[in-house]
């Protein structure tokens, strides 16, 4: 691989032993969202009766990208002593996943078979996945 794709024995793209900033978000964010596109491929395989568009699938990830980053917010504000690991981040996180959940499908008319809630549902899951990852990294 070496001289392929900007790889070199300095680092990506030859700056040096560590990559700017910049290019390593880029590769987080890659590494990130690559597993969540290949889980929502294959939930998207099992609705095939009545495929739900594509773009509300998308809407509801980037709904769960949102959701992270207001639970991030909000807990933040907290500090992390007593039971807040384990009872309040928790109660909060899940609790702004069905917020986010209910207010997209409650208007959706695509919504009409009960394997479109699991898509819709996993979909929003793994944008939150993908945005803690991303925060994270």
């Amino acid at each position: 691989l070496r001289g392929r794709f900007g790889a070199s024995r300095r680092g990506l793209c030859g700056r040096g032993r560590y990559a700017t900033f910049a290019s390593r978000m880029l590769t987080v964010a890659a590494a990130a969202i690559a597993p969540a596109l290949f889980w929502l491929w294959v939930a998207r395989r099992y609705d095939r009766r009545q495929p739900e568009p594509l773009r509300w699938v998308a809407a509801a990830f980037a709904l769960g990208m949102a959701v992270a980053v207001v639970a991030a917010l909000l807990l933040s504000q907290i500090p992390p002593v007593g039971l807040r690991p384990v009872l309040v981040t928790p109660v909060v996180e899940e609790g702004l996943k069905f917020f986010g959940f209910w207010l997209l499908v409650r208007r959706l008319a695509a919504f009409d078979e009960p394997s479109d809630g699991v898509l819709y549902a996993a979909a929003l899951g793994l944008g939150f996945g993908t945005a803690e990852a991303i925060g994270f990294g």
